[in-house]
């Protein structure tokens, strides 16, 4: 989602802050002529105007003449002319180990909407096409178990020459530094990272303190965090956060209120269903794993997290429409995408190697593998990752790397926007927060975004209408900053938030109920 002790350079730098302020960016020499850019993967070009290239980098900076990988580089470019774009900005992904993908639907609108920019990405060394590391024989669905943990490492060894452990935090910072040298000219330049991503992003500004204008970094995992050993509870902790907010809710209350009197013992009601299987015949194979997973998945949308009440009260009612909409719930309803032979599949873009690789070196303690899944076992919303994650760790499954920047908390004096939700499963804003005692200048700006979702940035949706990408809430405080980094971002808009209800007749649930329910009425 490190050591460097307090150098002179660093001294200059609060010398100059107390005299300037906040210091602007050099310009770059530009190796720009020398990137290809040419055909995409019809998944990244969705719009038919995305360009892609490949970057060679070294496997190990420290070894640089040794093996080499091609990074997967990948922009949009806005439609103003040449000479009167702003600047880059680079957007990252999170993970570990997730493509760049979920971007390509995101930057067409954002590009259209905001012109003056060119938008750029890339996928982390390991994953998408950037040399996806994978272990087909141990791990031939992707997953990574207790169970074979320890031969998909080995096997990862033996086909990538011993290398895994230079896929890394440190080199993938390293790597966004040569992808921003290699493509700014002498534009200024902006990063965007969102969940693991912001985790990178700090590795980044530690080892590159002064490569660029600012910083965003969305959905926030503190430098010195270990945020992996308590994720799961954290997904309930937000399923009480809706709960709570359907207690205030007339319908939704009204509704529950059939089940039990209060609304968290309505989910206590139907979860107690499954285990003594009173559940309608038609549910009878769902497990306590599936239920609280799907409640998870929901929760992280935008508009989705509105369904979870109306999914305790289907269960429960269990009539003709009921049993419908579970089932289309439940139904994998995504559909093929078209792809190009020469790039990697659509679906086999994420990697649970790099996931691993990086979650047991660098994210998480040693939360025993029994506790974690009584945490798991006792919960009603929860994506269940740390379980298998603490029971690898915890018999030394996967070798841990060793970094010595691992913890370090970026001593940075360049602009920072700081954004995360108040209701956040995978990032909580108890977490994020942490972030300010680092990054408190007088540049560096953290809004909370009330109600909105993981990656607040594109998930700050506005009340009464569904938002598209370049209206979204925190979208638009993050454009007003990268276009002056040194004034306060106006947070007005925050008033305008759409916050969580449950009507059916409202224009975001009837869309969303229509989405995972297949019926416009989220409750009939």
């Amino acid at each position: 989602m490190r050591t460097r002790p307090i150098q002179v350079s660093t001294i200059f730098s609060l010398l100059l802050i107390i005299i300037m302020g906040c210091s602007s960016s050099s310009d770059t020499s530009s190796n720009e002529s020398e990137i290809v850019w040419g055909e995409c993967p019809v998944y990244i070009n969705t719009h038919g105007n995305a360009e892609c290239a490949f970057i060679t980098v070294p496997v190990d900076y420290e070894r640089p003449f040794d093996e080499t990988i091609d990074l997967f580089i990948w922009r949009i470019r806005g439609a103003s002319p040449d000479s009167e774009k702003k600047g880059n900005l680079w957007l990252i992904m999170g993970g570990p180990g997730e493509s760049s993908n979920a971007f390509s639907a995101l930057l067409p609108p954002l590009a259209a909407a905001y012109p003056d920019w060119d938008y750029y990405s890339m996928d982390h060394r390991g994953v998408g096409n950037s040399n996806c590391l994978e272990c087909p024989m141990a791990a031939p669905n992707g997953g990574i178990t207790p169970e074979n943990a320890a031969a998909c490492y080995d096997e990862v060894q033996v086909l990538h020459n011993g290398t895994l452990g230079s896929y890394n935090v440190t080199n993938a910072a390293k790597d966004l530094h040569t992808v921003i040298t290699r493509t700014s000219g002498l534009r200024k330049t902006f990063v965007y990272g969102v969940s693991y991503g912001t985790y990178l992003v700090q590795r980044f500004m530690t080892l590159y303190p002064d490569s660029v204008e600012g910083v965003i970094i969305d959905s926030i995992v503190p430098a010195d965090s270990r945020p992996l050993d308590n994720y799961d509870s954290r997904f309930n902790d937000v399923g009480r956060q809706i709960m709570q907010q359907c207690r205030g809710d007339d319908v939704c209350s009204g509704k529950l209120s059939e089940i039990a009197s209060d609304q968290w013992e309505a989910m206590e009601t139907v979860f107690g269903m499954i285990d003594d299987e009173s559940l309608c015949s038609d549910f009878s194979s769902m497990t306590r794993k599936d239920l609280r997973n799907k409640l998870a998945a929901l929760s992280s949308n935008m508009y989705g997290r509105a369904l979870i009440p109306a999914v305790m009260y289907r269960l429960c009612r269990c009539n003709e429409s009921d049993k419908a909409a579970i089932a289309h719930l439940f139904s994998d309803t995504a559909k093929a995408k078209a792809q190009n032979e020469e790039f990697r599949p659509v679906d086999k873009l994420n990697s649970s190697v790099v996931f691993e690789n990086i979650a047991i070196s660098e994210l998480c303690d040693e939360i025993s593998p029994e506790a974690a899944q009584e945490i798991v076992d006792a919960a009603y919303v929860s994506e269940d990752i740390v379980p298998d994650l603490a029971g690898i760790k915890y018999d030394n499954l996967w070798p841990a790397y060793d970094d010595p920047f691992k913890g370090i908390k970026p001593e940075y004096y360049k602009p920072v926007l700081m954004i995360n939700s108040t209701v956040d499963g995978p990032t909580p804003l108890s977490l994020a927060l942490g972030v300010t005692d680092y990054l408190h200048g007088p540049c560096h700006y953290f809004v909370a975004v009330p109600w909105a979702a993981h990656g607040a940035v594109f998930q700050s949706p506005v009340e009464g209408k569904l938002t598209p990408v370049d209206e979204m809430i925190g979208l638009k405080i993050m454009m007003e900053f990268i276009s002056n980094p040194f004034t306060e971002p106006d947070t007005s808009a925050l008033d305008k938030c759409h916050i969580l209800d449950f009507s059916g007749s409202s224009v975001e649930n009837r869309f969303i109920s229509e989405k995972f329910f297949g019926s416009a009425d989220m409750w009939n």
